[in-house]
């Protein structure tokens, strides 16, 4: 009779040990896969955030002044840099468009350029110095023409996507033209009203 309760107590005992040993593993193994779902969670998170953080190099215009950052501005000096790498000193980004069939007009302390996209790069179509541009005009609503004066007068016309991007490059050549005339630094920019097309600047010669 002893051995025979010694047998079931044992046998309870296992079987005790046996739902036991099963929870408890069941128990570490929620516990585990909890705790490795909140460190991937925090490391996959942390990653976010740190890509996030990640943006174009900062602007700096011609007077070397710190300002907000500003993801257009650094883009547009990104443009510049890839175009004209080896006139880091002389050459200051001051403002770019998005044209028609992938170009970009880009406007500098200097120069004025037409850019196509050429998928990793940009090709020039034209570019002129400030000092060459010699009149300046709205070719109806959504074109900007220029002459510039070299050996001969030359005419471009700059096809924009709407009336308001012809007027800001027609205001911001006009502007920083003139303030290449007077020998001062180029101003910020600051979109004007739509202008009459008929309107024509005439800003002297080289």
């Amino acid at each position: 009779m002893q051995h025979a309760y010694g047998s079931i107590t044992e046998l309870s005992a296992a079987v005790m040990n046996h739902y036991i040993q099963g929870f408890v593993g069941k128990f570490y193994s929620l516990v585990a896969r909890a705790v490795l779902g909140s460190a991937k969670a925090f490391f996959v998170g942390k990653t976010k955030k740190k890509n996030n953080r990640i943006r174009l190099p900062r602007h700096f215009g011609e007077d070397r002044v710190l300002t907000v950052y500003n993801q257009y501005s650094a883009r547009g000096q990104l443009i510049l840099r890839s175009v004209f790498p080896y006139k880091r000193r002389s050459l200051f980004y001051v403002y770019h468009v998005n044209l028609p069939q992938k170009n970009i007009f880009l406007l500098t302390n200097k120069t004025i350029s037409l850019l196509t996209s050429a998928g990793v790069g940009w090709n020039i179509n034209w570019t002129f110095n400030l000092q060459e541009l010699t009149l300046l005009g709205l070719k109806g609503p959504t074109i900007v023409e220029v002459t510039i004066k070299r050996d001969s007068f030359i005419k471009k016309s700059i096809q924009c996507e709407n009336e308001k991007d012809a007027s800001d490059i027609y205001s911001k050549l006009s502007q920083i033209r003139m303030d290449t005339l007077l020998n001062l630094k180029p101003a910020p920019f600051f979109p004007v009203g739509i202008l009459n097309p008929q309107d024509v600047a005439f800003l002297g010669s080289k």
